[in-house]
């Protein structure tokens, strides 16, 4: 079962990276991988299209960070410009939290997974 992730006011910006899990690594799938859409019935389509997005964008910066605007990120995938906890790209990126696709990195950004797990792992965490 995932954590749950109380959706925050989102910054105006994101500071994206790549952070290491070798057990993940080894057996996950990367942003091109037609793996991915075995996720959509478990996090949803926005958090699989956030998630698509920010992996593609670290891997191409990894190791250095890339940092992006909120709100282009939120309309590049259909989810509006609100930045507010209410609003569907925070409760988006919440969601990634509590799946393990992303971690808080502090004030300014969020750190994003490189690769996703194998479903098996997920459905150990998905609700009941």
């Amino acid at each position: 079962m995932p954590r749950t992730c109380l959706p925050i006011d989102l910054p105006s910006r994101l500071v994206i990276v790549t952070y290491p899990d070798p057990a993940v690594e080894q057996h996950g799938f990367g942003p091109d991988s037609e793996y991915l859409e075995c996720w959509l019935g478990i996090v949803g389509p926005s958090v699989a299209w956030m998630w698509k997005k920010l992996s593609r964008l670290a891997t191409e910066h990894e190791p250095d960070a890339v940092t992006i605007e909120t709100t282009d990120l939120l309309l590049s995938i259909g989810l509006g410009e609100g930045l507010r906890r209410n609003n569907p790209g925070a409760r988006t990126v919440a969601r990634m939290i509590s799946f393990g696709l992303a971690k808080r990195g502090g004030r300014d950004g969020s750190v994003l997974a490189e690769v996703v797990p194998e479903i098996v792992e997920v459905r150990r965490w998905s609700p009941a």
